[in-house]
């Protein structure tokens, strides 16, 4: 006669396994909700970085500062930069 595997054996290993991938799946989803509330909030704040240093240009350009202007330029740029990063990847989770 052959070896005889209990069957609960069997399903108990199976229903442990299930688990941990389910858990796993939670997690992940967790992790992706997170990402996005995080994501969501750097955006706000790019926004408001942006429109300030959008402010800080025009009053450089009326005030005729090319020195300031140019600096106003380069933070605009770095602002923008991060806030279609952010975007892309918020994007990307949906």
């Amino acid at each position: 006669m052959g070896t005889i595997i209990p069957v609960s054996f069997d399903l108990s290993l199976q229903t442990r396994q299930g688990f941990g991938s389910r858990k796993r799946a939670e997690q992940a989803e967790a992790a992706t909700k997170q990402e996005r509330a995080n994501l969501e909030s750097s955006i706000r704040e790019l926004r408001g970085h942006v429109e300030t240093s959008e402010r800080d240009l025009a009053a450089a350009r009326e005030a005729g500062d090319q020195v300031r202007e140019n600096a106003c330029l380069q933070v605009l740029e770095i602002w923008k930069n991060g806030l279609a990063r952010d975007l892309t990847r918020l994007h990307e989770l949906q």
